[in-house]
């Protein structure tokens, strides 16, 4: 009785430990497994294809607050320009 749980109780340790069933389950045909590794392929190539759209929007994005950044400090230039006309129209 003592020694029939202790077995048990090591088989459970050892199947979460080493992540394996207990009692293999059905066995699939070669075709099934073909057509998973088909189905996850394709799913990772849209993943891989969503990562690259999304990185393209963030540069996209960056590139036009850099040109937001860019006509800001261009229209800053433009007004201490324009300061500094009136103080030497002042001067003459």
């Amino acid at each position: 009785m003592l020694f029939g749980c202790i077995s048990i109780h090591h088989r459970i340790i050892f199947s979460a430990h080493h992540k394996t069933p207990l009692s293999p389950g059905p066995q699939l045909t070669l075709e099934e497994k073909k057509k998973k590794e088909e189905e996850e392929e394709e799913e990772e190539e849209e993943e891989e294809e969503e990562k690259k759209k999304k990185k393209k929007k963030k540069k996209k994005k960056k590139k036009k607050k850099k040109k937001k950044k860019k006509k800001k400090k261009k229209k800053k230039k433009k007004k201490k320009k324009k300061k500094k006309k009136t103080i030497s129209w002042l001067n003459y």
